[in-house]
């Protein structure tokens, strides 16, 4: 892996998860994941599995954050092994109604492993980053 490969592929990703989620498509964010992906939000509810990532998803596209964007880029990514990749990056979450209106700030800590010649999101760790700090 050369350099540079670690930052394409994380951005790649990035790309399209900012996609899926400006169009409330939870298919497209779901295929971004391995089959057996762990999903960590920002209350530190913990979801399993790509299934149940792409319909939690859909259901926040479509309830909590209806109508919501996102903008999101990547802060750095190193390889931890051959065909592991650690990734973090930087979000903001502009949501227009409901319960979480405003905006929001978010970090994410990312593992990206390649899964049969394709790199997915094994792991991916969401957390707020509180304004007081």
């Amino acid at each position: 892996m050369d350099e540079d490969e670690p930052r394409k592929i994380a951005t790649s990703i990035i790309s399209r998860l900012v996609r899926a989620w400006n169009t409330a498509n939870g298919a497209a964010w779901g295929a971004e994941f391995m089959e057996d992906a762990d999903f960590v939000n920002i209350f530190g509810v913990q979801r399993r599995g790509r299934t149940e990532i792409e319909k939690r998803h859909q259901y926040l596209f479509d309830v909590l954050f209806a109508g919501s964007t996102c903008e999101m880029v990547l802060v750095d990514a190193r390889p931890l092994a051959p065909n592991v990749i650690l990734a973090h990056s930087a979000s903001v979450l502009k949501i227009p109604t409901g319960p979480m209106a405003g905006e929001q700030s978010n970090r994410q800590t990312v593992i990206i492993v390649r899964d049969s010649g394709t790199w997915r999101i094994a792991a991916y760790h969401n957390t707020l980053v509180s304004p007081q700090l």
